[in-house]
């Protein structure tokens, strides 16, 4: 209304968004690591990390990988990029990573820069995902990436687990907008509070994902009064026909709302970067 001669400044919405970019590119010092948990599947955990990631790698212009630790030939290296064509075995066995460029080889990489370390899919020559072969696999990354994002598979009780969460500085524990899917992360959080995973949890952010298209405001508020307690946050993302079905997940092809509530999701998870390794050991 004045033609431009004022400048009122950004509004709420334009801060907000400035205030969680800011979070997201905040300097690391060292390396961080992101875990995506579940006791349950068929909640979209890939799907969330690999959309969370994206966020991470489009705003903070420097390689950012996801590693697939789910045992069982898990999907993230083709959801993320489809051409593909190696996996942890053939980063296991590089003899030559000696720079980043030639550790580039060995991952995929999406339009927003997300490199991913895929599982092996070779159903001819499986391979067995040991504590042993995570930790050596995660070492090498960490040469060449500050941020990494772990997606686990729903066998929770599997040999790999201790050695991913070991090494993990924040969780996303992932679960449904249904009464299965908050017993899934409440099942998920008594599990780690027994393994005196209590550290962890209060860096963790439980992410209600409504990949079935049944969220309603009385289960949120539920969830955040009850589980929310016991993590650091509890977040949502919304229903999103592309997130939940697509092959290989385009983020631009994401609705905005979705779009910007895995920007607050990256942003709630970088709260903890400026204190990088403070859970080692």
């Amino acid at each position: 209304s004045t033609g431009h001669l004022l400048n009122l400044g950004a509004g709420p919405a334009e801060r907000r968004l400035l205030g969680w970019k800011a979070r997201i590119v905040a300097n690391i010092p060292g390396n961080y690591q992101i875990t995506a948990i579940s006791v349950k599947g068929g909640v979209g955990k890939t799907r969330v990390t690999a959309g969370v990631g994206s966020v991470f790698a489009e705003l903070r212009k420097q390689p950012v990988i996801a590693i697939d630790a789910n045992p069982t030939y898990g999907g993230l290296g083709r959801l993320i990029d489809p051409r593909i064509q190696t996996s942890v075995r053939d980063f296991l066995a590089a003899e030559d990573l000696i720079d980043y460029p030639r550790a580039r080889y060995y991952t995929g990489q999406n339009k927003q820069g997300l490199e991913v370390l895929a599982g092996n899919q070779n159903v001819a020559n499986p391979m067995a995902l040991e504590a042993r072969t995570f930790t050596d696999a995660l070492s090498r990354a960490r040469r060449f990436y500050q941020l990494a994002l772990i997606d686990c598979g729903a066998e929770i009780e599997h040999p790999v687990i201790p050695a991913v969460l070991s090494a993990s500085d924040a969780l996303m524990i992932v679960g449904s907008c249904s009464v299965e899917g908050g017993l899934a992360v409440e099942t998920t959080i008594d599990w780690l509070a027994a393994r005196n995973g209590h550290e962890l949890l209060k860096r963790s952010v439980v992410v209600l994902n409504d990949c079935y298209r049944s969220a309603n405001k009385d289960f949120i508020d539920h969830v955040r009064q009850t589980l929310g307690r016991r993590v650091h946050s509890v977040k949502t993302i919304p229903w999103d026909a592309h997130l939940r079905d697509a092959v290989t997940l385009d983020f631009p092809a994401l609705r905005r709302r979705t779009q910007l509530a895995l920007m607050e999701l990256a942003a709630e998870l970088a709260g903890g970067f400026p204190t990088a390794g403070a859970l080692a050991g």
